[in-house]
Order: structure tokens, then C-alpha cells, then sequence
């Protein structure tokens, strides 16, 4: 999840670096830079070859784009926490995780569809050295169509991708909670609409007036309910539209958004809802094999509110530097999801020195609350679950170069895990991001 604060940070600094603008030609292949997602993709001329030695301007000929991204990070508790036959969270040893990411884009424009859709595809290959973090190998990440309709007040897109990624997106308040204590921690996770793969979907986009209020909808096919990684080893490509269990998940999403600019500050609020179809096990029956016993309920919800506002905006002329807050709140329900709410409270800074004006700091504290049903089923197996994990983070995003970014962090967790608990965990993590 961390070096999504690179690319959010290289995109942020496209209009604005000077070395940047220097290369005449690479603003042009902005165009072919995939659209729709929360997390942006950083402009071409953020990358560390802006014209990809030449690939980039030959593909553009054809109408077709071409990004790369590579991430690299590691994980570990400096507390020590050994003594155990297997291991049980990121982190408890050192923990690697890596992606090489390809980004291929092509514009449907040229067979007479309205200006500003896209074809996307983007092949991927996750390495984690802790399985509970995903798994390894090659799959497909996104393969799907963008189309914009009445000047763009509204969006469809189609095809097999993360849903997570097209609307509660990768929060910043997230990171300390899930670097340590997994996805499962978070909510999109824990609903069914993300998983270790991508899902068929459909998400409808409508924006109003002046585009600030908008509405975003959408329909996915659910992880497995039962065992996450069931998919990952029956659904291999990720192009699968079936999968064991897994039934319509439907996602509404209403929020207003505006940008910084000179004299404006950023402001985006979002609130959301989720209702699974699919038979979830309740959280009394994990260890009881629910398919069989058939401790199973038929439905997941959860809700979420985000709010990012920019407090300050030292220099107009780099409208998004500045401190910032983000809120957030998460509620599922208690009957399914072990983890079955959360708030967190970040505050962030772009632009920490006026000599590292895209380098980032954040400070975020959060609390984990685990559903009550489960404690009192775990405490009546006599696994002693704790009721709640409160978790803090410190990190820094220092831009080495034009398309490289490292990140380091140090994060606390009270328990990093939920049953048994385990002794306090005090980790450093630190991340490399390239973009080509």
C-alpha cells in the first residue's frame, strides 16, 4: 500500500517540475495514461525516462500507451516476536514483498467512441514472502474498458479489475493497520470487494453542476467468501468470472470533491456503502469448516467516510503543498467480519521543505475494533482475542529522483494480532518505487 504515496506524489508534481517540461514531447502521452482509478497513475513526464527510449512515441503512433511500475518493500518488527512454527503476521520476520507492474492503454477514439475512452490491460507479478499478504506469481491485474459519456458528467467502466481501487481507493490512514495486521483489516477486504485477484465489474460515475458532487456506483462479482486464497489457486489468470461462492457485490458511493488550486484548497468527502450477496461464515463458526456445518450467513454490508481537506497553502504557485487532515470511519457487520470497524485520524504534509517540495510526511493514529461475536467465541475456546488494536505511524516519501521514490516508516501496533494475542509490535518499513 505504501508506494501509492509515490504515485500520488509524482502525480502531483507533473505540472510543476522544470526538468520535467524540459522534454518537450512527454506531456503528449499523457492521454494514454490509464484512467478511472482513486489512486492516480503519475504523468509519463514523472517517470524516470519520459520517452522510454523511444517506445513510448512509437506505440503513441498506434494510439497505444505503455507505463511500468516496480515497488520493492520490507517489513520487520523490531521488537523480535520468534517462537513460532509458522509465521504469523508481515513483519514478526523480515517480510519482502514486491510487484512489477506493465500498464498497457489503447484509445478506442480511433474506432469512433467518444474522445477520452480507453482500453486497459495490465499484466502483473506479485512476489510476498509471507503468504498472508497475497500470494506470488503472474496474473492479470485490470482488463477492462474506460468510456465517457455527455462531456464526461458520466463514466462507465467495464471489465475485470479492483473495485476497491475504483472507489474507497488506498487511504493513507490505512497503512499503519494493514502493513502490520494485513487486508483483511480493511473494510473493502473484508466485505469481499477486494481480494488477492481482480473480479468482473461494472462501476457508473455521474457527476453533477460543477462536477464537485458526484454519485459512483457499482457492481462486482465477491471474492470467496469462505478462504481468499481458495481463488487465488482455482482462478490463477484472475479472468475467471466465476468462483466458488462468489455472488453480486454492490457498491454506492456519494462525495464532493474539490482540487487545489491558487486560493483553493483541496477538499474530497466520500461516503460509501457495500451489501454482499454472497454466504459469508459468521465469525463464530472460522474454525468449524462452514461449508459443512453450514454456519454460513447470506449477506455482508459495510459503510465508510473519508474526508482529506487541505489546511494550509504556504506557496499559490504549488497549490498542494501543504498540511493536510484525512478522517475516516468504517463499520461492517460484527456477524462476518472479525475486524468490524475502524477510525483513523492522518495528518500529512506535501511539499516538507521548500528545497523537497514533493516529499511527503504523515502521521497517523488508528483503532481497530474486533466484532464482539468473535471474542466471545474466542474467548469461550479459551484463545483469548483482544477487543480492539490501536495502531500509529510515522513516514516519510523522500523523492531521490525524477521517478524514484523511497519511503520509510516506522509503525506501532498494540497487538498485531487478534487471537492470541501477541506483545506489541514496533516495525519499520521501508519501501523503493520506480516508474518508467
Amino acid at each position: 500500500m505504501v508506494p501509492t504515496l509515490a504515485l500520488m506524489l509524482f502525480s502531483l508534481a507533473n505540472s510543476n517540475d522544470a526538468a520535467a517540461q524540459a522534454a518537450q514531447d512527454c506531456q503528449q502521452y499523457d492521454q494514454f495514461v490509464p484512467r478511472g482509478g482513486v489512486d492516480p497513475i503519475p504523468s509519463p513526464c514523472q517517470t524516470v525516462d519520459p520517452e522510454l527510449g523511444g517506445l513510448r512515441k512509437a506505440l503513441a503512433a498506434n494510439g497505444i500507451g505503455i507505463s511500468v511500475s516496480l515497488a520493492g518493500l520490507v517489513t520487520y518488527n523490531l521488537r523480535g516476536d520468534g517462537g513460532t512454527p509458522q509465521q504469523l503476521y508481515s513483519g514478526q520476520k523480515p517480510t519482502y514483498n514486491s510487484t512489477f507492474l506493465p500498464m498497457f492503454t489503447y484509445d478506442l477514439g480511433r474506432l469512433g467512441l467518444n474522445q477520452g475512452s480507453q482500453f486497459t490491460f495490465k499484466p502483473v507479478f506479485n512476489y510476498n514472502s509471507f503468504r498472508g499478504n497475497g500470494q506470488t506469481g503472474f496474473s492479470a491485474n485490470q482488463l477492462s474498458v474506460y468510456l465517457p459519456f455527455y462531456d464526461n458528467n458520466v463514466i462507465v467502466q467495464a471489465g475485470f479489475y479492483y473495485a476497491a481501487s475504483i472507489f474507497y481507493g488506498t487511504n493513507i490512514g490505512d497503512i499503519a493497520g494493514a502493513a502490520i495486521l494485513g487486508p483483511s483489516s480493511t473494510l473493502p477486504f473484508a466485505t469481499g470487494i477486494q481480494g488477492w485477484l481482480p473480479t468482473p465489474a461494472l462501476d457508473i460515475t455521474t457527476y453533477f453542476g460543477d462536477k464537485h458532487f458526484y454519485n459512483h456506483f457499482g457492481v462486482t462479482r465477491s471474492a470467496d467468501p469462505v478462504d481468499p486464497l481458495y481463488e487465488w489457486n482455482n482462478n490463477r489468470s484472475g479472468l475467471n468470472p466465476y468462483v466458488r461462492g462468489g455472488r453480486p457485490a454492490f457498491i454506492d458511493e456519494v462525495g464532493y470533491k474539490v482540487n487545489p488550486a491558487p486560493g483553493q484548497n483541496k477538499v474530497w468527502f466520500r461516503a460509501g456503502a457495500i451489501y454482499n450477496t454472497s454466504g459469508f461464515p459468521t465469525v463464530n463458526s472460522i474454525h468449524t469448516q462452514p461449508y459443512l456445518s453450514g454456519s454460513y450467513t447470506n449477506r455482508n454490508y459495510g459503510f465508510y467516510g473519508i474526508l482529506d481537506y487541505q489546511l494550509t497553502q504556504p506557496n499559490p504557485g504549488l497549490p498542494f503543498q501543504g498540511w493536510y487532515v484525512n478522517i475516516k470511519a468504517d463499520y461492517g457487520s460484527q456477524l462476518v467480519n472479525v475486524f468490524s470497524s475502524d477510525v483513523g485520524l492522518t495528518l500529512y504534509k506535501i511539499g516538507t521543505f521548500a528545497s523537497r517540495p514533493f516529499d511527503l510526511l504523515s502521521l497517523s493514529v488508528g483503532r481497530n475494533f474486533i466484532s464482539s461475536d468473535f471474542v466471545d467465541f474466542a474467548d469461550s475456546a479459551g484463545i483469548g482475542a483482544t477487543r480492539g488494536i490501536t495502531t500509529a505511524s510515522v513516514s516519510y516519501a523522500y523523492l531521490v529522483k525524477r521517478g524514484i521514490y523511497w519511503n520509510n516508516a516506522f509503525l506501532y501496533s498494540s497487538t498485531p494480532t487478534v487471537a492470541p494475542q501477541r506483545k506489541a509490535a514496533l516495525s519499520i518499513l521501508s519501501s523503493v518505487t520506480l516508474e518508467f
